[in-house]
């Protein structure tokens, strides 16, 4: 079964998490969502 959405979760907890883990080595991707707005392409990129 296909889901509705790839688009799942809570954004305030991703955002926490990506600041707390990710945003050390991966800063660049800050405001990846508003330059890439297909859920679709965004998990691919």
């Amino acid at each position: 079964m296909t889901p509705p959405s790839i688009v799942t979760g809570d954004p305030t907890v991703g955002a926490t998490s990506f600041a707390k883990t990710c945003s050390d080595c991966h800063a660049n991707l800050n405001g990846a969502a508003t330059r890439i707005t297909d859920p679709n392409q965004l998990q691919q990129t």
